[in-house]
């Protein structure tokens, strides 16, 4: 495998950091919604304004038609099938639990990745980063709080999305370097936004307030950005070092939380926090060690 140089590592970095943040303000916006709308009718409405925007981009950027080989068709339609699952997962716990909370676990994201980039795709790994995930596993444990009181289901749906989102990013790794981001991007919104209609069939319909529809179509604003630099990161930087920038979102997040819904994490979610976080920054700055030798 090639190695890449620093400055496409730190590129991809800046882009996954944009990518956190754009995903954090939809996820807060989308959650403002649920008091009014169900999750499946939320997801639809979202994807009727961003569909259109992202098929618009695309006609002018002429990357809506584009020839694809058989690996590549492949590998987008799984990454599909993944995206719908990791937005219902996920969806489905940012409904019953704070947008900090959720986020926080969602930093087992670049721990999870660690693992699979080492014992799948062959990257370099050693024994002081496999420590590092080990402590960040700790941490992430600390946040989902197993057996105790503060645990509950919704938890496990978001540590469910953790791991697609892992698997999703590893396999987005294999398309070619030819295929648009901007074009997997759109039949991702496509894919969700159908999904997300067909459920709909089965809870009772809600008339969007004004106040809603203007959430939503900010949300839908934050959406297209964040897929396109997700995407793009992974595919510009190595996968182990680029992910652990995702961790900038529990930041994002948590700030989110304490400013809008004068709410803050708790005392073990918080020191699980700084454990992941940790380990991650360790990562980090290992890999970045690695890559000068």
């Amino acid at each position: 495998m090639p190695r890449i140089n620093l400055n496409d590592n730190s590129f991809g970095a800046l882009m996954m950091t944009g990518a956190s943040l754009s995903f954090v303000v939809n996820d807060f916006l989308m959650k403002s919604v649920f008091d009014d709308l169900s999750i499946f009718q939320a997801i639809l409405l979202r994807g009727l304004f961003v569909c259109p925007f992202l098929l618009f981009v695309c006609i002018k950027k002429g990357q809506l038609l584009v020839a694809l080989n058989e690996k590549d068709w492949k590998i987008i339609s799984f990454r599909t099938v993944l995206e719908i699952l990791i937005t219902f997962s996920f969806i489905y716990a940012l409904a019953n639990l704070t947008l900090a909370h959720v986020t926080a676990i969602l930093q087992s994201v670049p721990l999870i990745l660690t693992f699979i980039a080492a014992v799948v795709l062959s990257e370099p790994v050693g024994w002081r980063r496999w420590l590092a995930v080990c402590f960040g596993f700790i941490g992430v444990l600390l946040i989902i709080k197993p057996g105790l009181d503060g645990f509950s289901i919704f938890s496990l749906s978001a540590l469910c999305s953790a791991i697609l989102i892992s698997i999703r990013d590893v396999i987005t790794r294999g398309l070619s370097i030819t295929t648009p981001s901007l074009f997997v991007a759109s039949i991702t919104a496509i894919a969700i936004t159908l999904a997300g209609g067909l459920f709909t069939l089965t809870t009772s319909w809600q008339t969007p307030s004004t106040l809603n529809i203007g959430l939503i179509i900010a949300a839908a604003f934050a959406l297209p950005f964040a897929y396109f630099l997700s995407i793009a990161a992974v595919r510009v930087g190595e996968v182990s070092f680029v992910t652990p920038f995702r961790y900038t979102a529990v930041i994002f997040a948590t700030l989110l939380t304490a400013l809008f819904d004068q709410q803050i994490p708790d005392k073990l979610s918080v020191i699980g926090t700084i454990i992941v976080v940790s380990a991650g920054i360790y990562c980090i700055k290992r890999e970045a060690l690695v890559q000068a030798k």
